[in-house]
């Protein structure tokens, strides 16, 4: 008798298979519950099996010339005391359309925002395949100065990116970044 356990997000899958099961299995060309068993056995029974060891440093590529700056193509100040809303929002609106480039950059500094920033879509063909990069998340950062418990972003594209960011609410906002309209929806109401 074979005892195998699968973790899942339900609990834990356990399953018993006795000899015949396996036999059978393998005679009717099922080779899954085998190529289970086999992995395992690989994978537990392998000399130097080690794990990779964890990565340090995150290399970043870029910009490219092909890409959209939110300081130098519309004006964000980036020194933490200017509004930075106004500057932040058309970039959005001009990615979300594809106007001229599908990747946004975020130089180093310090956005500064008094109101909810918006990158929404209502059909299917905005704000798709878009990327929004900062250039290094510990010293691209968004900050909030609007109301107490305000959203910063609503981000609602799709089959995108949105990496090396920050959002620093400074215990003011209730959320750095809402996803999604159902998400979206959910969050206010509770």
């Amino acid at each position: 008798m074979v005892k195998m356990e699968f973790a899942s997000r339900w609990g834990k899958v356990e399953r018993k298979m006795g000899s015949s099961d396996i036999a059978l299995g393998a005679r009717a060309g099922a080779t899954g519950s085998m190529l289970v068993l086999v992995c395992l056995f690989v994978l537990v029974s392998a000399k130097g099996f080690a794990a990779a060891p964890p990565v340090t440093t995150d290399e970043f590529v870029g910009p490219f010339s092909s890409w959209m700056n939110v300081k130098t193509d519309f004006g964000a100040v980036e020194d933490g005391t200017a509004d930075d809303t106004t500057a932040i929002q058309q970039a959005l609106e001009t990615v979300r359309f594809h106007k001229s480039s599908f990747v946004l950059y975020f130089p180093a500094g310090v956005y500064r925002i008094t109101n909810t920033v918006k990158l929404l879509r209502t059909t299917n063909d905005e704000a798709h395949g878009i990327a929004i990069y900062g250039e290094d998340p510990e010293k691209t950062i968004i900050r909030w100065d609007g109301p107490a418990d305000g959203i910063m972003c609503y981000y609602n594209p799709w089959y995108s990116a949105m990496e090396r960011l920050t959002f620093d609410g400074q215990g003011r906002a209730n959320t750095p970044r809402m996803e999604g309209k159902r998400r979206s929806l959910r969050f206010l109401l509770e």
